[in-house]
């Protein structure tokens, strides 16, 4: 082979290792764009429904390219991932809610916790207000596995068979709905959560139909609120006549009882005074008590004494009468 031809082989040979260096650089490079294209789009669009769902981007199941890696980075901010799907998603969202609920310490507090993870999930205040009446009545069983409900009416919805289901617009919209306002607690990682799986556009319409659903509340309270202002105004005016009879009344009832408090004074005066009189002649009745029995004892002793004498005055004069009858016997010789 000449010089030129040699030449020429090297040449190709290193044009040939330039192309491939190029081409491997350009696939690399398309595989980096292609990945951080379906690394926005998942996080515009939220994680699969299921490990079927091609609804946006038609022929391959979106489940397929959802790496170990590209969950970490979508759920960067929000702890571990709960799945690849948003059906993993709620499962694990009600998981984390029924563990809340059986962790509470009594009656009283699994009460609270149940309306801290149900409340939240009703969107219309009347039937919040029914909620309310029943987390107040029912037992914790029962009410646990209502909670348990709300969470498997979305499962169902996501896992019936195509055919049946609804359109993938409304499974995510329940989705979203779902996880977003599963907030029991300050802890920002379950939105952060919820918008890893759902979805940016998702997320924003939950929120924009929360907050819709919370000025309707508003709307309506401020409604009760005017209407029960209305109606104590009117209850006011009809009450403030009596109100101020009540008042008089009550102004003539308190100068009774401050009259009644000085005639008690006063009356409480005597008394303590006439308490003393009866303590000091109660001590004068026992000392004279005493005298008396001291008397009454030496008295007794007197009246033995006298009753003694009047013995020996008798026997005395028994002893006389006979000597006088002796007397006149010797006088008389009878």
């Amino acid at each position: 082979m000449s010089l030129l031809g040699k030449v020429l082989t090297i040449l190709n040979a290193l044009t040939a290792i330039a192309f491939l260096v190029l081409a491997g650089m350009d696939y690399s490079a398309r595989n980096n764009w292609a990945h951080g294209v379906f690394r926005h789009k998942l996080a515009i669009h939220g994680l699969p429904l299921d490990d079927r769902d091609d609804s946006w981007r038609p022929g391959r199941a979106i489940v397929k390219d959802v790496s170990d890696k590209t969950l970490a980075e979508l759920f960067n901010k929000a702890g571990s991932p709960s799945g690849k799907t948003q059906l993993a998603a709620v499962a694990y969202a009600k998981k984390q809610a029924l563990d809340l609920i059986d962790g509470g310490t009594d009656d009283q507090d699994k009460r609270k916790r149940i309306a801290l993870v149900w409340l939240p999930l009703v969107t219309h205040n009347y039937v919040r207000d029914n909620l309310r009446s029943r987390i107040a009545s029912k037992t914790t069983d029962e009410l646990r596995s209502e909670v348990e409900k709300t969470f498997d009416y979305v499962t169902q919805e996501l896992a019936k068979p195509e055919n049946q289901k609804t359109t993938a617009e409304v499974r995510r919209m329940m989705v979203a709905d779902l996880l977003y306002n599963f907030y029991p607690g300050e802890d920002d990682k379950l939105r952060e959560r919820c918008l890893a799986a759902v979805g940016l556009e998702a997320y924003v319409a939950a929120a924009d139909r929360q907050a819709t659903n919370l000025f309707g509340m508003i709307q309506n309270l401020d409604q009760l609120l005017r209407e029960e202002s209305a109606a104590f105004g009117r209850q006011y005016q009809d009450l403030l006549p009596k109100l101020v009879l009540l008042n008089d009344q009550l102004k003539a009832d308190r100068a009774r009882l401050d009259q009644q408090k000085k005639f008690f004074e006063q009356h409480n005066l005597l008394y303590q005074a006439r308490k003393a009189e009866r303590d000091e002649i109660q001590d004068q009745i026992g000392r004279q008590s005493e005298l008396a029995t001291a008397e009454t004892a030496s008295l007794t002793t007197l009246q033995q004494r006298l009753f003694d004498l009047q013995r020996e005055i008798a026997a005395a004069r028994q002893a006389n009468e006979k000597l006088e009858t002796q007397i006149r016997t010797k006088e008389t010789g009878r």
